[in-house]
């Protein structure tokens, strides 16, 4: 019904009317804003995956990859951008937010880890039955490696993004220019 397509959003139910992502990518540098720091691992972390690169025999074993980004002020632009969009006339609720982490898996590329991790292997076993819960058992259990944080910080001047993006935003959200 009505309520299948709405969003939840403090206490409350909304359609949403738009919704964009904007890549900061190019902006992305390793460290942290306002630090000589331009080390992308801490010495723990570097520490962590040496030893697991060099030490580990699990085949099933897996690193988190955890990306930390942080924008010092973006709050500021978040502003801008909610003005923006009611002074073109949107008058409905208006949510922005910055992503500050993300976290990438990675595998192994080991045979009995590719063989585990095929979609004819899960087939057959979740065919089993009875294999399956054994399956997930021991993929959870020999699926363990260390969480390494990279830390990057978004390099860009406020006011120049707000110059690449402010002209394209409207009340029905982003304009793209089509090239």
């Amino acid at each position: 019904g009505l309520i299948d397509n709405a969003i939840e959003y403090q206490g409350g139910y909304y359609r949403a009317a738009f919704s964009y992502g904007l890549d900061l990518s190019e902006w992305l540098v390793p460290g942290t804003r306002g630090t000589q720091d331009t080390a992308e691992l801490s010495a723990p972390d570097a520490e962590a995956l040496r030893g697991f690169l060099q030490e580990d025999s699990n085949d099933l074993a897996t690193v988190q990859m955890i990306k930390e980004i942080s924008w010092p002020g973006w709050e500021e632009l978040a502003t801008n951008i909610k003005q923006k969009i009611r002074q073109c006339g949107f008058d409905g609720v208006v949510h922005v937010n910055v992503k500050h982490s993300e976290t990438l898996t990675v595998y192994k590329n080991k045979p009995w880890a590719n063989f585990l991790h095929m979609r004819s292997t899960k087939t057959c076993i979740a065919l089993s039955i009875v294999g399956y819960p054994i399956y997930l058992w021991y993929m959870w259990w020999r699926q363990r490696g260390p969480a390494v944080r990279v830390k990057y910080c978004v390099d860009v001047d406020l006011c120049s993004y707000w110059q690449l993006i402010g002209h394209k935003i409207s009340a029905e959200g982003f304009e793209s220019v089509e090239m």
